[in-house]
């Protein structure tokens, strides 16, 4: 959404209370619009807090220094959260730099992949834009709706609640 002419940022929308809530922003190289995310964390019933990570990535950069260097801060977050994670968004993944970047980040978090068995996710180059990664937790449905309305296909993945991590 539009906070002014000049910002443009992600929101999380819940009908729990987030218990925290940091803004990240980097800026594209080359065009200058401020890309984002959103960190919020939220508590579940059994007492752990869910961390909810909401990504726009850098789209327009050459190379991966801007891409990876967004995933920084949204990595430090991360890292020091013992509880369960969601992190989804438009991660801009058209390059192969750029998907062993996303991949390697996902891995050094312990975050695994939403799979979808139909994956009708919008794609650049052939490769996926949009992904859903989570720990702690179990993944009951995940699922693509099919639109026009968007040049994304919404994701949708219903999860519950994991094992608590030791």
């Amino acid at each position: 959404y539009y906070l002014s002419i000049r910002l443009a940022s992600v929101m999380t929308l819940s009908a729990a209370h987030p218990v925290y809530c940091c803004p990240l922003r980097e800026r594209e190289p080359i065009l200058r619009l401020a890309k984002s995310a959103l960190v919020t964390v939220y508590p579940l019933p059994d007492t752990r807090l869910l961390m909810v990570v909401n990504v726009h990535a850098v789209n327009f950069s050459l190379g991966v220094d801007v891409y990876s260097k967004q995933l920084l801060p949204i990595g430090d977050q991360i890292a020091h959260h013992s509880g369960p994670v969601i992190m989804a968004g438009d991660f801009n993944a058209w390059s192969r730099p750029r998907m062993n970047a996303l991949y390697r980040f996902a891995r050094e978090m312990s975050l695994r992949q939403v799979r979808f068995t139909d994956d009708q996710r919008r794609r650049a180059f052939g490769r996926p834009l949009d992904f859903v990664f989570y720990r702690g937790l179990n993944v009951n449905e995940a699922s693509v709706l099919v639109t026009r309305a968007s040049d994304h296909n919404p994701l949708l993945v219903e999860f519950s609640p994991g094992k608590p991590e030791q």
